[in-house]
C-alpha cells in the first residue's frame, strides 16, 4: 500500500530530476528572458502614454492599466524563478513555505488583473467599433477606471 506508492513515487522523482537537469538552465533563461521582455515592453507602453500627450485616449489608458498588471506577472514571475523555482522543480508536492505562498498568491492575483483589464479592453472596443457608441465606452471605462482598482 503506502511504502509501494512512496517507492513509486521517489523513482518517478527521480527518472523526473534526471530529465529536468538537462534544461532547467535552459527554461531558466527562456522564463528570465521572457520577464524582462515583458516588462520592458509594458514600459515602453506606459512611457509612450506618459510622454505624448495626444495620446492620452481611453482606449490608451485601459492598455496602460493591463501594462502596469503585467508589469506585476512578470515581476511575479521573475521573483518566484530566483526563489522558488529549483525547489518547485525538485520537489513541488512538498513545497509549502511562506515565501513560496506570498509568491503564488501575489502572481494569481496580478495574473487575475490582467485578465480583467484585457476583458474590459474587448468589451470598451466592442461598444465603440461593433455598436458604434463611443460615448458609451467611455462611460463604461469611467465605471471601469473606478471600481477595479478597489477590485483588483
Amino acid at each position: 500500500g503506502y511504502a509501494r506508492l512512496v517507492t513509486i513515487m521517489a523513482t518517478v522523482n527521480a527518472s523526473y530530476l534526471a530529465i529536468q537537469q538537462q534544461y532547467i538552465v535552459a527554461l531558466k533563461a527562456i522564463v528570465g528572458v521572457t520577464c524582462v521582455l515583458s516588462v520592458l515592453g509594458s514600459s515602453l507602453i506606459i512611457l509612450t502614454y506618459v510622454a505624448f500627450k495626444d495620446l492620452r485616449t481611453t482606449a490608451r489608458q485601459l492598455l496602460v492599466n493591463l501594462s502596469v498588471a503585467d508589469i506585476l506577472v512578470a515581476g511575479s514571475h521573475f521573483v518566484g524563478l530566483f526563489t522558488n523555482f529549483d525547489r518547485f522543480i525538485r520537489d513541488y508536492w512538498t513545497t509549502t513555505d511562506a515565501l513560496c505562498t506570498v509568491q503564488a498568491a501575489f502572481t494569481m492575483f496580478s495574473t487575475l488583473a490582467s485578465f480583467v483589464w484585457t476583458v474590459a479592453i474587448g468589451l470598451y472596443m466592442f461598444i465603440v467599433i461593433v455598436r458604434r457608441q463611443p460615448h458609451l465606452a467611455k462611460k463604461m471605462a469611467l465605471v471601469l477606471h473606478s471600481l477595479l482598482p478597489y477590485w483588483l
